[in-house]
């Protein structure tokens, strides 16, 4: 499984890498032809660096669904619906445990203003979709665990 979790971090790496490089090649450009001046470098730099490390957590957060749900499409379809389902179902609640959750996690990882302003700062939204992968990889170790006990 620590393969595996290397492997899928080093592609959502990869991806998030190649995600940049052709977003900052294509929109970039186009956003200072349109609107005349961008944001400043330091800020594009820590929106992409959030978007390069959510790749990378993203891909643990779905290895340890896939560990734990073993029908490949059952898997897709728990991860979405944790995703746009569960997540933003705690917003509802009084105080702050919806900004706890993946998809606000997300949100403030890639910087986007209303999720900071919000809940939690970048790096903070990074430590909490680190740690709901870690928590899912876990299960996921353990359940594969007792499956090969088991047979």
């Amino acid at each position: 499984m620590a393969a595996k979790l290397g492997a899928a971090i080093g592609a959502g790496i990869v991806a998030g890498l190649l995600y940049v490089a052709i977003n900052g090649g294509l929109a970039l450009p186009l956003f200072e032809s349109r609107e005349g001046s961008l944001p400043s470098t330091g800020d594009i730099a820590s929106v992409y660096a959030g978007v390069v490390a959510s790749f990378g957590i993203l891909c643990a957060f779905g290895l340890g669904v896939g560990a734990i749900v073993r029908n490949q499409v059952g898997a897709i379809v728990a991860a979405l619906a944790f995703f746009f389902v569960l997540s933003p179902l705690p917003e509802l609640l009084p105080g702050d445990v919806g900004i706890y959750f993946p998809a606000q996690a997300v949100g403030s990882l890639h910087g986007l203003p209303e999720a900071t302003e919000e809940g939690l700062s970048q790096v903070a939204g990074g430590f909490v979709l680190a740690a709901w992968s870690a928590a899912l990889v876990l299960i996921g170790t353990i359940l594969i665990r007792r499956r090969d006990l088991g047979e």
